[in-house]
């Protein structure tokens, strides 16, 4: 068989070898042959890489985390991680890294008890976002990537693309979305690191950029009472995006055990009672 393959290979007949490889893949994992199986797809997805045949590495790749799923004792992060590296930064990977990261979630949960996926993972997923120009997607990966400098990099280079007037709102959404996650440490070391980059001196910040120290300050010491008077005190600011209201709440779910009361539908509820309450009532 590897003979055949390199012959393929090396003929430029990409499309037979990856026929060949997934049908000796499915034939291995018949036999429950997994330590081969995993040899077999980790040197053909290195080859079709080489190859620039990415679409092809991405699929043996994806039939590798397939194996990993049936055998857990075979998974190798490590593996998988050198694969990714291996593919130019301008090819879009993201579909088979999601899966990565979807699979290693799950192995993680069933084996450690901790339902995310790994950080590394998830770093690879932000900064390839980030070199493609999807500063948003990065951002979000970036949450759980556990790389609060690197959080900083992404962060200065969008930035550096905004309109000046979006500065202080691209620090405050980031710290306020690592807040939601409980995430006090890293939030911190965010905001430091990006206003030592643009607002060394402190009469360059603006009212939001002094929220969000604030609230930082506040959250330190389960001070709710003072949290309230601060979002009240900024709403200004805080009304410059519409996202920060709704991670305001939550925060306060975290920080403080507070939830905020669901409005009161009146006339619901009345009609409801009208009616009889039931569910097939028109």
């Amino acid at each position: 068989t590897k003979k055949q393959l390199t012959a393929l290979v090396e003929g430029g007949d990409f499309y037979e070898a990856q026929q060949l490889y997934k049908a000796t893949h499915r034939r291995l994992m018949q036999r429950q042959k997994y330590e081969e199986t995993k040899a077999l797809l980790d040197s053909g997805a290195k080859i079709m890489i080489k190859q620039k045949q990415y679409g092809q590495a991405n699929e043996l790749i994806s039939l590798l985390l397939g194996v990993f799923e049936e055998s857990p004792e075979s998974a190798s992060l490590d593996l998988i991680l050198g694969l990714f590296e291996l593919y130019p930064t301008d090819v879009n990977i993201t579909g088979v890294l999601r899966e990565a990261i979807k699979w290693s979630q799950g192995y993680r949960t069933k084996k450690e008890n901790i339902k995310k996926a790994h950080p590394s993972l998830l770093l690879t997923l932000a900064t390839r976002s980030w070199v493609g120009g999807n500063y948003g997607e990065s951002l979000k990966a970036f949450l759980e990537a556990e790389a609060p400098d690197e959080f900083v990099d992404m962060l200065s280079d969008w930035t550096s693309k905004a309109m000046p007037s979006e500065c202080d709102l691209i620090c405050t959404r980031a710290v306020l979305l690592l807040l939601t996650k409980g995430n006090l440490k890293e939030a911190n070391e965010v905001f430091d690191g990006f206003t030592k980059r643009f607002y060394a001196a402190k009469d360059s910040r603006t009212p939001l950029i002094n929220f969000t120290q604030f609230l930082l300050l506040t959250l330190e010491r389960d001070a709710y009472p003072f949290f309230q008077q601060l979002v009240e005190k900024y709403q200004p600011s805080i009304q410059r995006d519409p996202s920060f209201s709704a991670n305001l709440e939550r925060i306060a779910e975290v920080f403080f055990r507070v939830s905020q009361p669901k409005p009161n539908n009146f006339l619901g509820d009345m009609l409801k009672s009208f009616l009889g309450g039931g569910a097939g009532a028109q």
